[in-house]
């Protein structure tokens, strides 16, 4: 292995490490909100242990990424309109 083979490994995991945080505090505010809108700690418990169970399938972590980064991009939509109004022109 050369020093550009090692230092693009590195590079690589760094990126996957900041991915793998941002989703994991993403799955606890899901399990939180779930949580507190069944006022059970098992809805919270349960909804946390599925999302933790999802994070070992690859297609399907790519899956629940996809759903957030949607559902992010709506409240900025959502965000915009409020302060300019609701036209997006």
């Amino acid at each position: 292995m050369d020093s550009k083979a090692i230092a693009s490994g590195i590079r690589r995991y760094k990126h996957q490490e900041s991915s793998r945080t941002l989703l994991g505090f993403e799955t606890l505010v899901v399990s939180a909100i779930v949580g507190f809108l069944f006022k059970s700690w098992a809805a919270f418990g349960l909804t946390f242990l599925l999302f933790v169970i999802v994070s070992f399938v690859p297609i399907l972590t790519l899956i629940v990424s996809l759903a957030f980064s949607l559902f992010w991009a709506i409240i900025g939509i959502v965000i915009g309109m409020a302060f300019v109004g609701s036209s997006l022109l």
